[in-house]
């Protein structure tokens, strides 16, 4: 749809910055994106992140995430 952001959840269990920089520097390769960034950082525990997808049903968009700890 013309003029509606495509909203991309960055999700982590740290700050979520490299997670970021890859998905802005991707995105430069397609054309004309309307793409809209949230970082959710700190999503550490199975609540958390069910909470996290009921937003993200909510509100729509794709999840794209990064996990370092174990």
């Amino acid at each position: 749809m013309a003029g509606q952001k495509n909203i991309v959840w960055i999700v982590s269990d740290g700050a979520g910055k490299t997670a970021l920089d890859v998905l802005k520097a991707a995105s430069y390769q397609l054309e004309d994106p309307e793409l809209e960034f949230r970082t959710v950082s700190d999503v550490t525990t199975e609540e958390k992140a069910c909470q996290l997808i009921d937003r993200v049903r909510r509100e729509s968009g794709m999840i794209v995430y990064t996990v370092v700890s174990l």
